[in-house]
């Protein structure tokens, strides 16, 4: 018996273990077993397929936001008036960073699993799948790219932080000075009518 299902997606790695054959690329997989171990596999390569999927979507995700990378770091070195207006974006861009972080840490565990006992056709040809589209290295990889983008972000926010808490200085430095001024200037005032009168 045979399933095949999937878009085009690239390349395709064959896979042929104890008499069951599976083809697999990115979106499209084709499955050849006996009746009854073709349920069995079949599952195990939806399961695989869904997490390399998630995976890819991931590792897009991160390689879509390093220009942004690029252009933010700027900011974790220093940080003024003008870049003011974009300390919501730069949220929102940690914001993003943090959710892969843990998209990747729930995904993890279902990559770097260790092979289960019994050693099933099912499970075999998964493991087979995710060694041969390298998913731990892949997520290894992931975590230190993640790891740079977090720490940009981090550095830009201490900066953002300090900046607004220097600001905020300032205009309470500014208060105090003009509450001096006016009760000097009151007690001046006060002075003179009383000698004067």
């Amino acid at each position: 018996d045979a399933i095949a299902w999937g878009e085009d997606g690239g390349p395709t790695q064959l896979l042929a273990l104890h008499g069951a054959v599976v083809a697999w690329a990115p979106g499209r997989a084709v499955i050849i077993a006996a009746s009854d171990r073709l349920a069995a596999v079949r599952a195990a390569v939806v399961e695989f397929c869904f997490f390399e999927r998630e995976l890819r979507s991931i590792e897009a995700e991160v390689a879509a936001a390093w220009p942004h990378v690029d252009a933010d770091a700027p900011l974790a070195f220093e940080f003024n008036d003008r870049d003011a207006g974009r300390r919501r974006e730069i949220g929102e861009r940690f914001r993003r960073t943090v959710a892969l972080r843990g998209r990747l840490a729930r995904l993890a565990p279902h990559l770097e699993r260790p092979p289960r006992f019994p050693p099933t056709l099912a499970r075999q040809v998964a493991e087979r799948l995710r060694e041969r589209s390298r998913m731990a290295e892949r997520a290894g990889f992931l975590d230190g790219q993640i790891t740079v983008q977090e720490r940009v972000y981090d550095l830009c926010g201490e900066r953002s932080s300090d900046w607004t808490i220097a600001r905020r200085s300032i205009a309470l430095e500014w208060a105090i000075v003009v509450l001096l001024v006016v009760q000097t200037a009151l007690l001046v005032a006060e002075l003179l009518t009383t000698s004067g009168g």
